[in-house]
């Protein structure tokens, strides 16, 4: 961090080494500083999609969940196909309720890349959390697909299946959460109530 504060001060408008200091000073949590830095190099180079972005997370990380959103969208308008900004902009939305907004942008994150399986997860959260059960099982078994390891998407799946009274698919699910994540009481709690409903 020594090198990008002397940089910073030998050469002022160097807005790199101004980016990589603020990198670093969000890797070590120091939001402030990392904001001011991130700003600094947006007042050199407006158009620096990665400052708009890292902004954005530095906002979220404070809480700031508006600011946040104001940087990813100018990050998503400067690199439309910037699907990590679409991802967290869908993120800050579902935490201020905007769950229309939030699949729209998971969606399009999706449409940039279709392999990346924490969107697909979130995307079958968003989904489950407006009663749309069906799109939910379809989002999270693809994310299952993409890595067959994620036990959140295998136990995020029983629920689902439980939801729509598939007891057999959702045990399944469950056993496997289990069987990736030994200690998941969530999915034991799960497990032990269908048992003994099947009893």
């Amino acid at each position: 961090m020594q090198e990008f504060l002397a940089a910073t001060r030998v050469k002022p408008d160097y807005f790199e080494a101004h980016f990589n200091l603020a990198k670093a000073y969000t890797r070590q949590e120091r939001l402030t500083d990392a904001i001011r830095e991130f700003s600094v190099v947006l007042q050199i180079n407006p158009g620096h999609v990665e400052a708009h972005y890292n902004l954005g997370i530095a906002y979220s990380k404070q809480g700031d969940i508006a600011r946040a959103i104001r940087e990813y969208l100018i990050a998503t308008t400067i690199d439309p196909d910037y699907f990590m900004a679409h991802n967290n902009l869908a993120n800050a939305y579902l935490s201020l309720g905007r769950t229309g907004d939030a699949i729209r942008e998971y969606e399009q994150a999706i449409q940039i890349d279709p392999g990346y399986t924490i969107v697909h997860y979130n995307l079958g959260l968003t989904y489950a959390a407006e009663g749309r059960t069906a799109d939910a099982i379809e989002e999270f078994a693809t994310s299952i697909k993409l890595d067959p390891g994620f036990y959140q998407a295998h136990y995020a799946l029983g629920v689902a299946y439980r939801m729509q009274g598939r007891s057999e698919e959702a045990m399944l699910a469950f056993q496997t959460t289990l069987r990736l994540h030994p200690d998941h009481q969530d999915a034991k709690k799960e497990l032990a109530g269908i048992r003994g409903m099947l009893k």
